[in-house]
C-alpha cells in the first residue's frame, strides 16, 4: 500500500511542476453560492442554529439571528440542499442546479415535531423559471442535457441557442485564408470574432491573433456550460458579442464513464455513396471517479481524477458531381452551340476530397483536501490537423502525375485556355497544436473564497 501511495504523491507532484512551468493567466469566478431563509413554518419566525449543507459533500453553514445563511464557492452541478434543526423535522430539497457565477436562493420552512418523525422531501426545480439576479440574457445548459441533445460538439450545441453561428467555413462567406486556418470561426449576435471571449473553468482560451476560441474540447468534459449574450459583469474583460463560460467535470467518489462511438461505415455498406466516401469515424467517452491504491488518513476518496476524450476523423468534403465531364483527349473543340462543361469538370457522380482529424485529451485530478480546500490540477490537448478543398486544386486531378492534360497537352490539337498551363498542384493543410496546463487551488473561508 505504502507503493501505491508515493507513486500517487509523485503524480500530484508531477502535475505541479508542470503546471508550474506554464504561464500564468488570470481566471474568472468558475462557481456560484447558495443563500436562503430558514423560518418556522407555523409562525413565520427566522430560526438561528439551523444547520443547512449539501449533502455529501460536507459543505454547510449554521443560520444566523434571521435565518439567514450563505455557502459559497460551490462547484456548478446537480444538489440536495439539507436543513436540520433540534426540535424540527429535516427538511431536504433534490435537484438543486448551482450554476456559474450565480447565486441560488433556497429558503426552507421547518415544521416543529413533538415526537420523532420522517423528514420532509421536497424536489425543487432544476433551474428557477426567472433569475432574479439576472443581467443579461444567459442559457445554461447541463451536462445532462449535452447528452440528451442530437450534438456531438459544444459548438453544435449553442447553434440550437439565439444568438450564436458557427461559420461554415467557405469562401463565400468568409476569407480564403481564414476558411483553411482549422479555426471554427463563431459569431454571437453579427459581432465579429475578437468580440467574443470562451472560458474553461475561467481561463479564457481566446486566439489572441484571429479572436474566437483557440481550441475545444469535448462535450463529456462539460459539467456545465454559460452562453452570455449582453450585461456582462465587470470580470468578464474583452467581450463585447459574448460570453461562452464552460465548467469541465471533476472525479466523484464512485467510478463512472460513457462511451460513444459513431460511424459511416454502416451507412457506406449498404449502398450510400456519399456516407462511404465520407469514412467518418467518431470516438468520445470519458471515465472518473477515485484513484485506485490511494488513501490518506483513511479516506479513499479524497484524491479524484477524470479523463474526457475525443477523436473525429474523415473526408474534408465529399461532393456530387454531374455526368457531363470535359474530356481533354478529345482532339476537337467541343461544339461551342451547347452548353458545354468546363475545361476542369472531369469527375463525374460523388467524390471525397482532403482530410480532417481532431483529437482532444482533457485529465484533471483533484485533491479534495479538506471539505473546505481543494487542489485541482488538469492539462488539455488539443490536435487538428485539416486538407482543405478548392476548386481550383479540381485540375490537379487529386494527382498531379496521372494528370490527364499532362499525359495528353502535347496531343491536343486544340489550343487550351492559357490558365491551364498555371494550375495549382500543391495542396497545403493545416495543422493546429494547443496543450494548456492548469492548476487550481480553492479555499473557502466563512464567507469569502
Amino acid at each position: 500500500m505504502r507503493k501505491y501511495v508515493f507513486t500517487s504523491l509523485a503524480l500530484v507532484g508531477l502535475f505541479a511542476l508542470l503546471a508550474t512551468t506554464a504561464s500564468p493567466v488570470s481566471a474568472q469566478v468558475t462557481s456560484g453560492k447558495v443563500t436562503g431563509v430558514v423560518t418556522d413554518a407555523q409562525t413565520g419566525e427566522p430560526l438561528a442554529g439551523a444547520q443547512v449543507y449539501l449533502d455529501g459533500t460536507g459543505r454547510g453553514a449554521l443560520t444566523a439571528e434571521n435565518g439567514r445563511y450563505f455557502i459559497v464557492n460551490v462547484r456548478p452541478d446537480v444538489y440536495t440542499v439539507v436543513a436540520e434543526l433540534i426540535g424540527y423535522q429535516t427538511f431536504r430539497k433534490e435537484n438543486v442546479q448551482i450554476n456559474i457565477d450565480a447565486t441560488r436562493h433556497v429558503d426552507f420552512d421547518l415544521t416543529p415535531q413533538a415526537i420523532a418523525v420522517e423528514e420532509i422531501r421536497v424536489e425543487a426545480e432544476r433551474t428557477p423559471l426567472i433569475r432574479i439576479d439576472a443581467t443579461g440574457t444567459l442559457t445554461t445548459t447541463t451536462s445532462a442535457e449535452l447528452e440528451a441533445l442530437p450534438v456531438t460538439s459544444i459548438e453544435e450545441a449553442l447553434t440550437l441557442q439565439q444568438g450564436f453561428l458557427m461559420v461554415p467555413a467557405n469562401t463565400n462567406i468568409v476569407a480564403f485564408n481564414d476558411s483553411r486556418r482549422a479555426l471554427t470561426p463563431i459569431r454571437i449576435r453579427g459581432g465579429r470574432g475578437g468580440e467574443t471571449l470562451t472560458l474553461i473553468d475561467g481561463i479564457p482560451i481566446n486566439n489572441f491573433v484571429f479572436g474566437g476560441p483557440a481550441f475545444s474540447i469535448t462535450r463529456k468534459a462539460v459539467s456545465q456550460l454559460d452562453f452570455i449574450r449582453g450585461g456582462f459583469e465587470p470580470q468578464y474583460g474583452n467581450a463585447l458579442s459574448g460570453i461562452i463560460n464552460i465548467s469541465t467535470k471533476e472525479g466523484g467518489t464512485e467510478l463512472e464513464g460513457t462511451f460513444e462511438y459513431q460511424t459511416t461505415e454502416f451507412a457506406g455498406a449498404l449502398g450510400s455513396d456519399p456516407d462511404d466516401l465520407r469514412d467518418s469515424d467518431f470516438f468520445e467517452g470519458y471515465v472518473s471517479g477515485p484513484v485506485p491504491g490511494t488513501n490518506f488518513g483513511g479516506d479513499s476518496e479524497r484524491l479524484r481524477f477524470m479523463v474526457a476524450g475525443r477523436q473525429v476523423s474523415g473526408a474534408h468534403t465529399v461532393l456530387e458531381f454531374d455526368d457531363d465531364v470535359f474530356d481533354p483527349s478529345v482532339r476537337t473543340r467541343p461544339d461551342e452551340e451547347r452548353l458545354n462543361p468546363a475545361e476542369w469538370d472531369v469527375f463525374p457522380g460523388w467524390r471525397a476530397f482532403g482530410y480532417d482529424q481532431t483529437r482532444d485529451l482533457m485529465a484533471k485530478l483533484t485533491l479534495q483536501v479538506t471539505p473546505t480546500s481543494k487542489l485541482n490540477l488538469s492539462v488539455i490537448d488539443f490536435r487538428r490537423q485539416q486538407l482543405p478543398f478548392d476548386f481550383d486544386f479540381l485540375r490537379a486531378y487529386t494527382n498531379p502525375l496521372e494528370s490527364p492534360i499532362i499525359n495528353t497537352l502535347s496531343d491536343t490539337v486544340f489550343a487550351l485556355d492559357a490558365n491551364a498551363l498555371n494550375f495549382d498542384i500543391v495542396q497545403g493543410s493545416a495543422e493546429i497544436n494547443r496543450t494548456l496546463w492548469s492548476a487550481s487551488w480553492s479555499q473557502t473561508l466563512a464567507r469569502t473564497a
